[in-house]
């Protein structure tokens, strides 16, 4: 095995194309998997950019779209007849242990000889594929073929680059297809084939533009739904009834949709363990979200129109995993009774509950927060930081960023970190925006979480 490897890891500065074919697959069948990744190329030139599985000996993961026979015209490559002639002959001894692939589609249509060679492909290898990623796709003759002959497909993505962004109607024979991804490059008004993917589990649409989630969607079992840059301004967005999803949902993101409102809808989706909110541009969080009992990891990044974490709220949902990077939330809800880093003895509130610090000065304890800081005490990841907390450090550029109309509230204050001190089961902790200032916080933080595997403040790795 060590001369082979040795050898191969040279093959680069040797000519192989006249050695004989079967020399040739004994050098690269005897390679360990990841030498023959890396040599794939040397051993000979229509191998090149093939992707292994590290589990097979066997090609079963096929990335074609860096092939100069499929990356260029047809008739800028001087041999082409030849190299298709070679690809087509070992595709067709290979196409049984063929599972995944990966194609650009529809690049060039006028160029028949490159559609040609696609539509060889398919028919060759459509039938097998369990993974199929088509990029610059279209309802077009290539699309087609691929997903005509789909029918164990069970994970597809497509990307369109500024084609007609319609979901092609071949798709609708994909019937065993569990996990959907959809790049589009401006909307995609034509959606309607969705509802014949009855066994579809997770959905993922870039890009869609929508203004609502539409009705096809809701019907569908799924367990995670993905909608990217959608249109969501409007509070209308979902309907009351959440069909389906209310019985199987269990994980939804909507990053960057403009959402200035949340529906109390959202509470109607008790298997929902995920929620993602990410640059979004809400105000505040609704009550109904108390009824997502199984909520695990609620992320809100990036949504500087929050400015609270409601202790009722928190303290009601088994979260695991909180981020609240570059939001606008300064203050996490503390328990009464345990001090606050930097000070050498506990505070005297005279009560167990826990008190909120967001919330209006003066607030007294009840019953509904006595459990607000429960959430603590079950994170084990935490991503949090406010652009006003270096403002408060005196950074005139933070300052600058983070001061509305230009003028720095009154109300902008340093971090207190004496929340995350309660969170002793934190494994992964992420804080930005600290200042300089906040060094003392820091160090005995640190000291007060056991099972800290990874720390990192501002762009510093401090643990793992």
């Amino acid at each position: 095995m060590e001369p082979v490897a040795a050898a191969a890891a040279g093959c680069g500065a040797l000519d192989f194309s006249s050695a004989p074919r079967e020399v040739l697959q004994h050098v690269f069948s005897s390679l360990p998997v990841r030498e023959r990744c890396l040599t794939v190329g040397a051993v000979c030139a229509w191998w090149r950019a093939v992707a292994l599985d590290a589990g097979s000996s066997l090609l079963m993961h096929l990335n074609l779209n860096r092939l100069p026979l499929f990356a260029r015209r047809t008739r800028s490559l001087p041999d082409f007849y030849q190299q298709r002639a070679s690809f087509i002959a070992w595709l067709l001894r290979r196409r049984a242990s063929i599972r995944r692939l990966a194609l650009t589609a529809e690049r060039w249509e006028d160029d028949s000889q490159a559609v040609i060679l696609r539509l060889a492909v398919a028919e060759i290898v459509a039938a097998q594929l369990e993974g199929l990623r088509l990029v610059a796709t279209d309802s077009g003759r290539t699309t087609s073929a691929f997903l005509g002959g789909g029918a164990r497909l069970r994970d597809l993505h497509l990307d369109f680059w500024g084609r007609s962004n319609s979901l092609p109607r071949a798709l609708a024979g994909c019937t065993a297809l569990t996990k959907l991804m959809v790049q589009c490059s401006g909307g995609l008004p034509h959606f309607q084939v969705l509802s014949s993917l009855t066994a579809l589990k997770d959905l993922a649409v870039m890009d869609c533009d929508w203004q609502r989630i539409p009705g096809e969607v809701l019907q569908l079992p799924l367990t995670r739904l993905h909608l990217r840059y959608a249109d969501f301004a409007d509070a209308g967005w979902t309907p009351g009834d959440p069909g389906r999803l209310a019985a199987t949902l269990q994980g939804l993101a909507l990053p960057g949709c403009h959402i200035s409102e949340l529906p109390d809808a959202l509470g109607q989706l008790p298997c929902l363990t995920s929620l993602c909110l990410d640059r979004n541009y809400m105000r505040h969080l609704p009550a109904s979200l108390v009824r997502l009992r199984r909520l695990q990891h609620l992320s809100c990044e990036g949504c500087s129109a929050l400015r609270e974490l409601p202790p009722a709220l928190a303290g009601a949902l088994p979260l695991r995993s909180l981020n609240l990077l570059h939001s606008g939330v300064a203050r996490l809800p503390l328990a009464t009774g345990c001090r606050r880093l930097g000070e050498t003895g506990l505070e005297d509130a005279g009560c167990s509950e826990v008190q909120n610090s967001i919330g209006a000065a003066g607030s007294t304890c009840s019953s509904g927060a006595s459990a607000s800081s429960g959430y603590l005490s079950q994170l084990t990841e935490l991503r949090w930081g406010v652009a006003e907390w270096e403002a408060a450090g005196g950074s005139s550029a933070a300052r600058r960023w983070a001061a509305p109309a230009g003028a720095l509230a009154a109300s902008v204050v340093g971090p207190d970190l004496s929340p995350v001190a309660q969170a002793s089961g934190l494994q992964v902790l992420h804080l930005a925006h600290v200042p300089a200032g906040a060094e003392a916080q820091l160090a005995e933080l640190r000291g007060r979480l056991p099972l800290l595997a990874r720390l990192q403040v501002n762009s510093a790795i401090l643990v793992g």
